[in-house]
């Protein structure tokens, strides 16, 4: 007796549900394949990923803390060990000053800094692109720093001694100025525009191949020295940096000061810190 034919409807059911097996299927193994990849790639664990290592390495308070920095910045503080330098950090090194070839961990008073700096910026500091903080040790004096989109970098000193005194006096204020530093420079070259408004007002002009303004910030202030051909774009960086640490210095001059306040901070005003 002929076998009785399937119906095109049931023909259609039957395969909708292999299509579906098939893709729940897929969608396993993709997941699979991406937390493997993941794992292979620590530097990028989520926070529930990494939130057992974290705990036992910072302590409740310390995951807190991170957690803060995370959420204000758009950033992932990775644990350490799992992130080599990047080649634009290593080249930011022009001292040869790096001692570790990966990030390190924080500590909890270094967390606490950095936790207050980012619960204060607006959202303008908040990076476009997830990226990585990450703590390299250095074996100078004073912190410095390397950022991208997707990398921030502070070098942090095992012995500190404050070099910009009559700025950053202590580590914390020190550590806090150069975390805004590299902040600011991802905000500021989001801002081209800005960026030549501010040279305009502060009395930046080419002159050939050469930035010059013999009334710079650093010039006006007499302070600290900024290279002349980094121009108005660096100078903006570092006026940023004053105006969340050391805003007495930065409010004598109105032109510099409103500047900033109305164009990257809402009218925000900071005390010293």
């Amino acid at each position: 007796m002929e076998a009785e034919r399937i119906s095109r409807r049931s023909f259609n059911k039957l395969l909708k549900g292999s299509l579906i097996f098939i893709g729940l299927e897929a969608c396993a193994a993709g997941g699979l394949l991406e937390y493997g990849r993941r794992r292979r790639n620590p530097a990028w664990l989520s926070n529930l990923e990494k939130y057992p290592d974290e705990l036992l390495l910072y302590g409740g308070e310390g995951v807190r803390l991170i957690d803060k920095i995370e959420k204000n910045l758009n950033l992932l503080i990775p644990l350490p060990g799992t992130k080599q330098v990047p080649f634009l950090c290593r080249g930011a090194d022009v001292q040869d000053l790096l001692q570790s070839e990966s990030n390190k961990a924080w500590t909890l008073e270094e967390l606490g800094n950095l936790s207050a700096v980012a619960e204060t910026l607006p959202d303008t500091f908040k990076m476009p692109r997830k990226a990585l903080l990450l703590k390299y040790p250095v074996a100078g004096i004073q912190h410095g720093g390397c950022m991208s989109e997707t990398h921030v970098g502070l070098f942090i000193p095992e012995i500190f001694e404050p070099t910009l005194a009559d700025i950053w006096p202590t580590r914390e204020i020190e550590l806090a100025g150069v975390f805004v530093h590299e902040l600011a420079h991802e905000a500021v070259v989001r801002n081209r525009e800005l960026v030549e408004n501010y040279g305009h007002l502060a009395g930046w002009r080419r002159e050939g191949d050469k930035w010059v303004n013999y009334d710079n910030l650093a010039n006006k202030f007499g302070i600290w020295r900024i290279v002349e051909e980094e121009g108005p774009e660096h100078e903006l960086v570092w006026a940023i940096s004053l105006y969340i640490t050391r805003p007495d210095i930065l409010e004598v001059d109105t032109g510099r000061y409103n500047f900033i306040k109305d164009n990257f901070f809402e009218g925000r005003t900071y005390s010293n810190r």
